[in-house]
């Protein structure tokens, strides 16, 4: 019980947190579509950067939780490591 109430928890906060993040990333991409100075497109980079790995963060989060309650198939293929590198 105690780990589908962890799945269910992370699978909730990750919902939470994804909503206000997408609202960052998408008013930031609207600030730096208009005329701004070099120094704050830099800035908003930053933004976007940070924001952008936060939301892989996010979403591995969740789709570990999915995983754990069993609503995420696994599929296995034979892959090419280096291909990968």
């Amino acid at each position: 019980h105690a780990n589908k109430a962890k799945s269910e928890f992370l699978a909730t906060m990750s919902h939470e947190m994804r909503t206000p993040l997408n609202v960052i990333i998408g008013m930031n991409q609207l600030v730096m579509e208009t005329d701004i100075s070099t120094e704050q497109r830099n800035l908003c980079l930053e933004v976007s950067n940070s924001s952008d790995a936060l939301l892989g963060l996010v979403n591995n989060i969740l789709d570990l939780a999915k995983v754990e309650n069993g609503r995420m198939a696994l599929t296995f293929s034979d892959v090419n490591v280096r291909d990968l590198v």
